[in-house]
């Protein structure tokens, strides 16, 4: 058995991989939190522009790393 795999399976009887949950899904709550969080910060509509930007900029197709970027950018921590 590889490293790799041996390490995920460490992980996954430490509780801190859930393997019932795909990649795509943990992907698509981590952005549903992203925008949670801009909108909860009144600033859903800037964040949603800094991050195009940033895709536009870095020639990213991936939503969640512009997002990623733009609320580190925008949002003060504890908003």
């Amino acid at each position: 058995m590889s490293d790799s795999v041996k390490k995920y399976y460490e992980l996954v009887e430490e509780g801190k991989i859930d393997p019932s949950q795909s990649i795509e899904h943990k992907r698509e709550q981590e952005i549903f939190s992203l925008f949670a969080r801009a909108a909860k910060a009144g600033k859903a509509g800037e964040v949603e522009l800094r991050a195009k930007e940033v895709m536009e900029e870095f020639g990213s197709t991936s939503l969640l790393l512009g997002l990623q970027i733009a609320v580190d950018e925008l949002l003060v921590d504890g908003e």
